[in-house]
């Protein structure tokens, strides 16, 4: 006798076998707990790199990604940080939890 065939679900489906209704909603950047912080960076990304140049193979985009998160984090200047850079916003809220 031969065995039944496992049915697996996959990540779409749910108890019964069915797709989820799932709803599109946006998240916003003030709103880090439905993940707008995350959308925010990557939509910078996107208009400033990915739309913008073309690469030939995987390795270029990921140098050129690493290169523009050090550019973002040293070198621009953010409102929201008191017109400072991330690496500068970090390291004073790093300095002021230490004491």
């Amino acid at each position: 006798m031969r065995p039944r065939p496992h049915r697996r679900r996959g990540p779409l489906r749910g108890v019964h076998g069915r797709r989820p209704r799932l709803e599109r909603s946006p998240a916003y950047h003030y709103k880090p707990e439905a993940g707008g912080c995350a959308e925010k960076a990557i939509q910078t990304l996107k208009e400033q790199v990915l739309w913008i140049e073309r690469f030939e193979t995987l390795g270029e985009l990921r140098e050129r990604i690493r290169e523009f998160a050090r550019t973002y984090n040293r070198d621009w200047l953010i409102e929201r940080h008191g017109y400072r850079s991330p690496l500068e916003a970090r390291e004073r809220l790093l300095a002021a939890a230490s004491g």
